[in-house]
């Protein structure tokens, strides 16, 4: 199983949880009590299971509550590349995506521009799609704002 897949398996959408709950009173008590982490708005996770991910986990989790959200999106950049396995320098701050369109999301940084599907995209699994490996690699050189920043740990 892959890092992927077991955290997909660990999150809990808010309609899961209130499965569980004969009300709605006893979910609100139990997400006040911490029982469990908010991942993402509607999405959570049990608090045990979220205090035990690294950074670089917990922010993908959060990248995949985001795809269960979020039918369609293409992510990129930093977001692609910790999708590909590629070792990061540091945690991006947000989650990149990609659009056609000129839109503002909530939660993401949207990159604009043209989009070659499906050579320019690779599909992780169902849900979960993303820059291929050498437009990641390319998008994050052109939008390097620093000339001497690090992308990649070797």
């Amino acid at each position: 199983m892959t890092q992927l897949e077991t955290l997909a398996q660990k999150l809990l959408t808010i309609r899961e949880l209130s499965a569980r709950y004969s009300s709605r009173y006893q979910l609100e008590r139990a997400i006040a009590r911490g029982c469990y982490s908010r991942v993402t708005r509607g999405t959570y996770m049990h608090r045990r299971d979220w205090e035990e991910l690294t950074g670089e986990q917990g922010y993908l989790a959060r990248v995949l509550a985001l795809a269960l959200q979020n039918q369609g999106i293409i992510f990129s950049h930093e977001t692609a590349a910790l999708l590909h396995g590629l070792p990061l320098a540091s945690i991006p701050a947000s989650v990149h995506i990609y659009s056609p369109y000129r839109t503002r999301v909530r939660d993401f940084t949207v990159h604009h521009g043209e989009l070659h599907l499906p050579t320019d995209s690779t599909v992780f699994r169902p849900g979960i799609r993303a820059t291929s490996l050498a437009r990641t690699l390319d998008d994050m050189v052109v939008e390097a704002s620093e000339p001497r920043r690090t992308l990649v740990r070797l």
